[in-house]
């Protein structure tokens, strides 16, 4: 039976599939710095445990650990670990953040011996976050464990590495010097060899019947594509955990969701990912605005989670682009390398979810963070333009008011916006016009409450439109979308949403 946990003993449980291994340990993993976890190997090393290590080369490492680091691990080798290095960048830091030249393109995380197959959220660090494992003892499974440590292995290591050179160039049918290209930004030689500024699409599969699996990242299933077909299939909800949450298109796609199906979500990240740059703060109060739960924990959160009343997905991908993916032009998609476990096991759905709503229902509404952004705005406002000085609790009180009339602002938006579509609809046109915008103007404020004709005359007059409310109401009543009590006029809910 495959055991699912999601808390801040990650590391212990790693260590303890460690001890059990009694043939090979095969970690592969973009961090190690754990000196426990060196030190359990070493000793398996010295009872004739095979262990061999996938990583980042050393210059990947944090200055302030890396000598210790690389020490560790030449200890390993010295006593017979075979530790290799994925060297390969993907991006172009000339025009984008996304890739720096340390912070290789290989991000995955699983780990597999003769008696576990492991995939994890977690790097094997130092720091205490929360993260999240899944472990399996069958057969099965570890061989498939095997096979992608094998594939990593075949692609991006033997031959120096160049494995992937000859698969890119394969793809597109010659040598093609300039997706190679070394950025003028990265002045050391050592990544000449190992830089790729995007993938061929046809390289990065996007199509095929999802599988319980471990997948590698964009080569054997494009991310993006996993996440956005496993959401799509959900029926009843979607949770998810994710460190960072920066991509603007995946908000869109949740949203799209959410107005065409109506389903449960709820989004866990890391406070300390959220920086609430303006980006960010439009992002956020979008899906709020949609209804999204959004919150985030005071501990450091580190887990990459999807759960679904359908499928769970484990792994190393953050809601972001290079972690996701996404297409430069029709012929190329960048993306980091990740791994994905994915699962359909109603018994580990059920501990997927109760161990994800155990630290959901823990955590802070996002709206604390929103509104701990406008405090310092809000005492300059006082005191600047009315000479006023207020307490602590009074900014705080009118920056969680603020962000509550800034979300109704962004919830109008998509109301009025759902209503114009099923008006278009009825008038049978894919162009909105003049009209059809009134029309659901009109609906949006009887969705509210009852009106009579001078009161919807006044609303419309705030955009000149007050002269068109016969027409209106009348196409509105033909249609069968309001009816007239009185003097008032309803809405008739259940035609406006059949």
């Amino acid at each position: 039976m495959a055991i699912f946990k999601f808390d801040k003993t990650i590391l212990s449980e790693v260590i303890a599939e460690i001890k059990k291994a009694k043939k090979f340990i095969k970690i592969a993993i973009f961090q190690l710095h754990n000196q426990e976890i060196f030190e359990e190997l070493n000793k398996k090393l010295s009872e004739s445990v095979k262990v061999h290590i996938i990583t980042l080369p050393y210059d990947s490492i944090n200055d302030d650990v890396r000598e210790r680091v690389e020490n560790s691990f030449q200890k390993l080798i010295n006593s017979g670990a075979i530790v290799n290095f994925i060297k390969w960048n993907v991006g172009d830091p000339e025009r984008t953040t996304t890739a720096v030249g340390r912070w290789y393109a290989f991000h995955g995380k699983f780990m597999v011996t003769d008696k576990t197959a492991v995939a994890l959220s977690a790097n094997l660090i130092d720091q205490n976050e929360l993260d999240a494992v899944i472990k399996f003892e069958d057969d099965k499974t570890i061989s498939i464990f095997l096979a992608q440590f094998d594939y990593l292995l075949n692609t991006f290591v033997k031959d120096n590495g160049q494995n992937l050179r000859n698969l890119i160039n394969n793809a597109m049918g010659t040598n093609n010097h300039e997706l190679f290209r070394l950025p003028r930004v990265i002045q050391n030689n050592i990544h000449r060899d190992f830089w790729v500024t995007h993938y061929p699409s046809s390289l990065c599969n996007e199509s095929g019947n999802i599988k319980n699996t471990l997948y590698i990242t964009p080569f054997q299933f494009r991310a993006r594509t996993l996440y956005e077909k496993i959401i799509n299939d959900a029926k009843d909800f979607v949770y998810i955990s994710t460190e960072s949450f920066t991509d603007q298109e995946f908000t869109k796609f949740l949203i799209r969701t959410i107005l065409s199906r109506g389903i449960d979500v709820k989004i866990l990240s890391g406070a300390t990912s959220m920086d609430f740059s303006d980006r960010l703060n439009r992002m956020l109060k979008e899906l709020l605005a949609n209804k999204v739960e959004i919150r985030t924990t005071e501990d450091a959160l580190h887990c990459k989670l999807l759960i679904t009343d359908n499928r769970l997905v484990l792994g190393s991908v953050n809601l972001n682009q290079m972690n996701l993916g996404f297409s430069k032009t029709s012929r190329f998609w960048r993306a980091n390398t990740e791994s994905l476990l994915i699962d359909d096991d109603k018994n580990l759905l059920k501990q997927a979810t109760q161990g994800f709503l155990s630290v959901f229902n823990k955590a802070k509404d996002v709206r604390e963070g929103l509104a701990g952004k406008q405090v310092g705005k809000i005492g300059v406002l006082l005191s600047r333009t009315f000479n006023l000085r207020s307490s602590a609790e009074v900014k705080s009180l009118f920056a969680k008011l603020i962000i509550h009339h800034e979300i109704e602002a962004e919830n109008f938006v998509y109301r009025l916006a759902r209503i114009m579509a099923r008006v278009s609809e009825l008038a049978r046109s894919r162009i909105v016009s003049k009209d059809d915008f009134l029309r659901a103007v009109v609906l949006y404020y009887l969705s509210e409450r009852k009106h009579d004709k001078q009161q919807l005359a006044e609303k419309l007059s705030v955009i000149n439109a007050e002269n068109s409310i016969k027409n209106i109401l009348s196409w509105l009543v033909e249609k069968k979308l309001i009816e007239k009590q009185d003097d008032f006029y309803k809405i008739k809910i259940e035609k406006l949403l059949a």
